[in-house]
């Protein structure tokens, strides 16, 4: 048993027990146009007549985190939740109020995808045998969380149930579900996949109307193993039928689902394990490919747990850079496990410690944590990573045949592999994340910035050269006119354009290459690393 910080707390005071520590979390948000540089300020600490004023210093960079979000980001919630749920009546003008703050701090933690339930619809089957649907409190919901930030994904429910035993049970099969449906006075129910038939034709031609087909996603079944793929495939089929360009989406545990998902959703334990035989080629052919946690894995790989360093959390995206991940899924925002969050109960219950949320109910509304800021901090270096990749992409276009040779993901790659460089394999120290963040931030400056100069070396920045011999190639460009030295002397090989280029002969001993141009007054420096055996700083590398 132990204490564990995790909830922000909603009072603007907080009293402290004699004779004991606590820590502070202090986050800044940094207005979109504040000016670049080191900003000062201080915390003050009151208590009676005593008070203890703290330095704080800031240090804000010369660019902006997009406002698009490049990773696409569901956590799973319940609404109203505990223990809203028993306060506020449902589609009450509070209950939508509620609904908007929620939105509001899911946003500010860049998630930009939202639930929205089938029963939020009401279907109706005619004597006519058509399917008409009051979209009211549908629409309403997406207008709600659409008015609070950049939500580019819809995600609709299953429409699959399962039949026979529990899904780890081989002869269990998965068949169409049960949707909720009224029926006209004297009208019969279908079988139920010819419900699913008429009520998805109907969703479909109301997202196509109101302009959100292409952002909505359905899901068929939660889970399915390799027991359940062709029963699986035969109801992803039916929903095709149905709902044309209507993409489908699951969290999986198997991997044979060519044709029947446009987003593959494998658990991060299964990404690694299947990653070359089925997930990359899934993503070649053009699908999505997120990956998944849950109460697993467990063991080196990452995840959000309670009792979790909260490193563990923030690496999750930086793999999903490393390895050009489109998403991520978790089941658990606020899925609490008892009646009251703030117990073990309530956030553990059966399930790793704090698997089931990540937020906590306040007085009037949804609060903050340590871990949900870290995936948000995790989230924002994702962005870093993408900026830094795209201001080289826009370099390489700018350069035309000069940046020929250009990789614009290398770099990020090379600074990305100093935090995790596997899909279980990452630093686990917190000091090497950030400053792996603060070597992002300079070098995206420093490509606005200038003077140009690019360096790229092969094998990569960080990467071991064995001997015997031990030879790298060097390739970069600067500024036409620049001054360039490879470890203090000019460089042989430089066209008129800028390109320079060097066979590096490195010594046994030598991992340091020191590259420095000069043009006029102004000076750049790039350092790479290139070591004997197995890299100290980027073990990923080799």
């Amino acid at each position: 048993p132990c204490e564990v910080p995790d909830p922000f707390w909603e009072d603007a005071e907080r009293e402290l027990a004699a004779g004991r520590t606590e820590g502070v979390w202090i986050e800044v948000l940094v207005p979109r146009d504040a000016a670049a540089g080191a900003w000062t300020g201080a915390v003050r600490l009151e208590h009676g007549n005593a008070a203890l004023s703290v330095p704080l210093k800031l240090a804000v960079f010369d660019f902006e985190l997009p406002e698009e979000r490049r990773l696409a980001v569901t956590q799973w919630f319940t609404f109203p939740g505990v223990p809203f749920n028993r306060e506020v009546e449902r589609y009450s003008e509070r209950w939508w109020a509620l609904l908007a703050k929620f939105a509001r701090i899911i946003a500010e933690h860049r998630q930009n995808s939202f639930q929205a339930g089938f029963d939020l619809i009401r279907m109706r089957l005619g004597k006519d045998g058509r399917y008409a649907a009051d979209f009211g409190n549908f629409d309403r919901w997406v207008e709600t969380f659409d008015a609070a930030g950049r939500f580019d994904r819809i995600e609709l429910g299953f429409v699959a149930r399962l039949e026979g035993g529990g899904l780890t049970d081989p002869a269990s099969r998965m068949r169409p579900g049960r949707l909720p449906l009224e029926l006209e006075d004297g009208v019969s129910r279908p079988p139920d996949a010819e419900v699913l038939r008429g009520w998805l034709a109907a969703l479909r031609e109301h997202l196509a109307a109101k302009g959100w087909l292409t952002r909505a996603m359905i899901h068929i079944h939660d889970e399915p193993f390799i027991h359940h793929e062709e029963s699986y495939r035969e109801i992803a089929a039916l929903v095709a039928e149905a709902a044309p360009g209507l993409r489908r989406i699951d969290a999986i545990e198997t991997e044979d689902f060519f044709g029947s998902l446009e987003i593959w959703v494998p658990k991060l334990s299964h990404l690694a394990n299947w990653y070359e035989t089925a997930f990359r080629r899934a993503k070649q052919s053009g699908a999505e490919l997120w990956f998944y946690t849950c109460c697993h894995p467990t063991g080196a790989y990452p995840n959000r747990f309670l009792d979790y360093p909260l490193l563990k959390t923030r690496v999750l995206h930086w793999i999903n850079y490393l390895y050009d991940m489109d998403g991520y899924l978790h089941w658990g925002l606020n899925h609490f496990t008892g009646p009251d969050p703030y117990s073990e109960a309530g956030v553990t219950g059966p399930l790793p410690p704090g698997d089931c949320a990540v937020c906590y109910p306040g007085s009037d509304g949804y609060l903050g944590s340590m871990r949900w800021s870290t995936m948000r901090d995790g989230l924002e270096d994702f962005e870093y990573l993408r900026v830094l990749e795209d201001r080289l992409r826009a370099l390489k276009a700018r350069l035309g045949e000069a940046g020929r040779r250009l990789d614009p993901r290398q770099r990020p790659l090379e600074i990305c592999r100093r935090v995790a460089w596997s899909f279980r394999d990452y630093t686990r120290d917190p000091a090497a994340l950030l400053s792996a963040r603060r070597a992002l931030a300079a070098e995206i400056e420093a490509v606005a910035r200038g003077p140009l100069m690019v360096v790229q070396t092969s094998p990569p920045d960080g990467a071991a050269v064995p001997p015997w011999p031990r030879v790298a190639n060097l390739w970069g460009v600067a500024e036409p006119g620049s001054e360039v030295k490879v470890g203090g002397r000019p460089v042989a090989n430089m066209t008129k354009d800028g390109v320079f280029f060097e066979a590096l002969f490195l010594g046994d001993a030598q991992t340091e290459v020191v590259v420095e141009a000069r043009h006029g007054e102004r000076t750049a420096k790039a350092v790479r690393h290139l070591f004997r055996g197995q890299s100290p700083i980027s073990p990923g590398n080799r």
